[in-house]
């Protein structure tokens, strides 16, 4: 059965909200499920009222600077910040140079904002390294010599609600984190465990005048119907935090 569900009815507000791909659950993982097409996605972001988005995993949009940027902005969209991940614990390895070279071309591609995560140079989220001592101190120095690098870029949040009796099944293990993702981990804005109202409340009070990104981590497993899928719960996200900005 076919429901519009209101979609065009997106609400205004003065703060700056954008979207991350992977709400609509594209992601650099092998196999994280069905891989939906920037055309769709972003029409979708435009579509619930969202001005902005995160650039989503390296090749997803173009490889190239410019074509990545255009292809943004053709929906509309600010290309506001992109997630980058880049291995910082292998004493062998220096991630500054991949870093600069990423930062070289967002900044040509017109981002405000690189999100820097650490790799653990392994496929997927399940599987993790121990660390030992040297492991750590130079997982710190990098981070270190990052801070440098892009000092300058600090000022964006990720808005991201969860169930906490989910993770806290997570952190010791009894399920993996893809286990968690497919049961619903991660929730729409307001109907996980995060107070977002005092967050925002806390934000303003400190002058916060960024985007905040909108990133739920999810899965499918094929092209959902039209005016269907991540865009219900995208669309809920967003009306929930854009309410705490009147």
């Amino acid at each position: 059965m076919h429901r519009s569900s209101g979609l065009q009815d997106t609400r205004s507000t003065s703060m700056k909200i954008a979207g991350a791909p992977i709400s609509w659950g594209v992601c650099e993982v092998p196999n994280w499920g069905y891989q939906m097409t920037p055309e769709r996605v972003l029409t979708e972001m435009k579509q619930i009222g969202l001005t902005a988005t995160e650039f989503g995993p390296q090749g997803w949009l173009p490889i190239e600077a410019e074509a990545r940027a255009t292809e943004v902005k053709k929906y509309g969209l600010k290309p506001v910040g992109a997630f980058f991940l880049s291995v910082m614990h292998d004493p062998d390895f220096d991630p500054i140079p991949m870093v600069n070279k990423e930062l070289d071309a967002f900044e040509a591609a017109g981002g405000d904002y690189l999100i820097l995560a650490t790799d653990s140079g392994r496929d997927g989220y399940d599987d993790r390294p121990v660390l030992d001592e040297a492991g750590w101190k130079t997982l710190f120095t990098n981070l270190d010599q990052i801070r440098e690098v892009c000092a300058n870029r600090v000022d964006i949040v990720h808005a991201k609600d969860v169930h906490k009796e989910m993770a806290d099944k997570l952190l010791p293990g009894e399920i993996t984190w893809s286990e968690g993702i497919r049961a619903g981990m991660f929730a729409p804005i307001g109907d996980g465990d995060i107070d977002f109202a005092a967050i925002v409340r806390l934000l303003d009070e400190a002058g916060f005048d960024g985007y905040y990104v909108l990133e739920q981590d999810i899965m499918i497993d094929e092209e959902p119907p039209a005016d269907d899928g991540p865009i219900i719960n995208a669309k809920k996200s967003y009306e929930a935090l854009a309410s705490l900005g009147r």
